[in-house]
């Protein structure tokens, strides 16, 4: 079927009309409110002046300026976007010749000519998992017939095959085609203003609040013109909603126009397979870069990110039993699902994309086959290609700071470190499960006092796991519910376990799902005694009860601990919310001084993870340097009446480094407890002591303190 059969679906025209409504009540809107500015703002002068003029003395001077100064600080409000620097930067992308690349490009005609649209203006190789369509100047294309670019990702390009490049490809034309792009440069304009007046105001806010401050009747003054501007913002906010919510409705629509065009010609099923594969791809990426980042204080970097890139994407999916075909992993519906979590399902508004679930099921249901496939890899289609990568790659990593060059890691160097972190990710193969989501804590008179006995069957049987994994869904799936409960999730319908409800239903529901948790919670307990039980019989015949017990000793009382540790942290975050709304230097120090019992605790929670066995590998000497000194010193967050912002950062770096070790903290000494079952098990050797002493080492962190 050619690609000029498919036609605008009713509900593409929907969209496109509410978006561009949208559009229209957001420009009327602003310019109506932009309008009374100024004529409030002039009031407000003319006011002022009068008022002097009437009676020129020094008081009147003071109030009519302030009088005047309320309408100007409603206007700047209004007008500031205008002097907002965008400091975006676009992702590293290298410009690619037909004259260098002669295969891409033949494709890319093949593919503009299938189409029928216009070949574009220039075509990139960007180190993304993914590829794209973007104008020169978004603000020209509102107006004039601007040429869009091509943007063709590195990371994409190795794990994808020709002919699923083909229907990608395909794809991006199909948005070449569609006009309502330019309905999305006007979005995204709309978007960028209402975003600056709603969200970028801290500039805004220092100037009121040091305004405020040189006098008690420019601070009277200045109340009625923020209540003004708070105003402003609450008309904005309701626009931006209604803004957003129909453009992104409107681009779920092109998204599924598109996949339409790829279907037809390169058949449904090969952009399906490589959306799938797209997520998986997506993580790996970002586990090297974590990597890496983790690795600045060592100033080492990577020679060569996608190679790196295609390692842990293979390494991932051999770990969950994800099946290869043409030498990638190929995802199924089937697996994708496996890492689906609850069974609550919420049609998400402030999506730009559909579900990729809802996109195959599409796609698979034009029945389109398209013709003999091309299976071999996609990136031979690019000439110098691993020079391409080593240039991409030193463009990935331009922008880090290193105390000094940086050297480039080898390859097995690498693979080692990834295949220890991906390991330090897992629990042993031998509960199938059962752990995944369900933590081995018991009271400390269960641990302490119940005498081996061996269990009569097998200790994780197939049902056991099945009734676990259903349990931790319906955990889950409660959590879902009470949050759609409690409104902070915007939806009037969702669906559960394929039944829709109303979201006036949602805290009944949950209500019934927890109790049903817990009657089933209070049975699993019984059943992890008799685990304990057992195992502790497999550690006594080993002469090795004591460190069985250790280490449930060892998870308890960290775990009694957690709920501290977390309560500190959100308590930090939240003292430090008056940080968005305009403070004056009296308040901003009482806050900070309110603040200072809180950092102490994080400081001690701070010297307690940096000392603990099981986190000590990992924490690279600059981190632990950073974190001595933080402990070690006394910040001043407020100079004079400017706030010492490095020393805010510093705090919140904190404070996001502690969150992080106290999950990995609890998960490594679960897994340290795990593995030792295992040896139990498995009747390998255990090691010989017992508890969180029992550190397991990374044999490549040479270096590391």
């Amino acid at each position: 079927m050619p690609v000029s059969d498919v036609r605008v679906s009713t509900a593409f025209r929907n969209q496109a009309g509410r978006a561009i409504f949208a559009i229209i009540l957001f420009v009327v809107s602003y310019l109506l409110m932009l309008i009374a500015a100024a004529v409030l703002c002039g009031a407000c002068l003319y006011a002022g002046i009068t008022l002097f003029v009437s009676q020129p003395q020094a008081g009147t001077a003071l109030i009519g300026a302030g009088i005047g100064s309320a309408g100007v600080l409603v206007l700047i409000f209004m007008i500031k976007f205008l002097v907002h620097r965008d400091t975006e930067a676009p992702p590293p992308r290298i410009q690619l010749h037909e004259r260098d690349q002669p295969e891409l490009f033949t494709l890319i005609r093949k593919v503009v000519a299938e189409v029928g649209t216009d070949f574009p203006k220039r075509v990139y190789l960007s180190n993304e998992v993914n590829a794209s369509v973007f104008y020169d100047s978004p603000f020209r294309s509102m107006f004039l017939p601007v040429p869009k670019n091509l943007s063709v990702g590195m990371g994409m390009l190795v794990c994808t095959t020709r002919q699923e490049l083909l229907a990608v490809l395909a794809h991006e034309f199909g948005h070449f085609s569609q006009r309502s792009m330019r309905v999305g440069s006007y979005a995204y304009h709309a978007n960028r203003v209402i975003h600056n007046l709603l969200f970028d105001n801290y500039g805004y806010d220092q100037m009121v609040a040091r305004w405020s401050s040189a006098s008690g009747i420019f601070s009277l003054f200045a109340v009625p013109a923020m209540l003004i501007v708070r105003g402003i913002q609450w008309l904005l906010a309701k626009v931006y909603v209604l803004l957003n919510r129909s453009y992104l409705a409107l681009s779920r629509e092109m998204e599924f126009h598109a996949d339409e065009v790829a279907a037809h010609v390169a058949g449904q099923r090969y952009l399906g397979d490589a959306l799938l594969r797209f997520d998986l791809a997506q993580e790996a990426y970002h586990r090297v870069i974590d990597h890496y980042n983790h690795r600045i204080g060592e100033c080492v970097t990577s020679r060569n990110l996608f190679t790196e890139l295609q390692y842990t994407l293979h390494q991932i999916a051999r770990r969950r039993e994800i099946p290869f075909r043409h030498a990638l992993p190929f995802p199924t519906e089937d697996t994708a699902q496996r890492a689906f979590t609850t069974r609550v399902v919420i049609k998400n508004a402030w999506a730009s994309h559909p579900d990729h679930q809802d996109r195959v099921e599409r796609l698979a249901a034009t029945g389109l086959t398209g013709e003999a496939p091309d299976h071999s890899a996609a990136l031979d289609v690019l000439r110098g290609a691993e020079s391409l990568q080593c240039q991409l790659t030193e463009l990935t990593f331009a922008g880090v700071r290193y105390e000094r060059d940086p050297r480039q890691a080898d390859r097995q160097e690498f693979i080692e470190r990834m295949t220890y972190q991906l390991s330090q990710g897992e629990l042993p193969d031998c509960y199938g499960g059962y752990y995944d989501r369900y933590h081995p804590l018991l009271e400390p008179r269960d641990f302490e006092e119940l005498p081996p006995a061996a269990l009569s069957g097998a200790p994780f049987p197939p049902a056991e796991i099945a009734e676990m994994l259903d349990l931790s869904i319906t955990s889950a799936d409660a959590a879902a519910i009470r949050e759609i409960a409690r409104g902070n999730v915007e939806t009037r319908f969702f669906l559960y376990d394929g039944q829709r409800y109303p979201a006036s239903e949602a805290r009944a529901l949950a209500l019934r799902l927890e109790r049903e948790c817990e009657a089933r919670l209070t049975e699993r307990l019984d059943r992890d005694r008799q685990l304990f039980q057992h195992f502790c019989h497999l550690a006594t015949e080993r002469g090795e009860h004591l460190h069985l017990r250790q280490y449930y000793r060892d998870l308890h009382a960290f775990n009694e601990r957690y709920a501290g540790l977390q309560r500190n942290t959100v308590a930090l975050r939240e003292g430090l919310d008056f940080l968005n709304t305009p403070t004056d230097a009296d308040r901003a120090a009482l806050a900070f001084q309110n603040l200072r019992p809180l950092e102490k605790q994080l400081e001690d929670s701070l010297l307690f993870y940096i000392g603990h066995p099981l986190l000590v590998p990992d924490i690279l000497p600059t981190t632990r340097r950073d974190i001595e000194q933080f402990c070690a010193g006394e910040r001043t967050y407020l100079q004079v009446d400017e706030f010492d912002i490095p020393a805010l950062e510093q705090l919140v770096a904190m404070i996001e480094w502690a969150d992080t070790a106290r999950e990995k903290l609890f998960f490594l000494l679960k897994r340290a407890l795990l593995v030792y079952q295992a040896t139990l098990l498995t009747g390998h050797p255990g090691s010989g002591e017992g508890g969180a002493a029992q550190a397991v080492r990374n044999p490549a962190s040479t270096g590391k303190s």
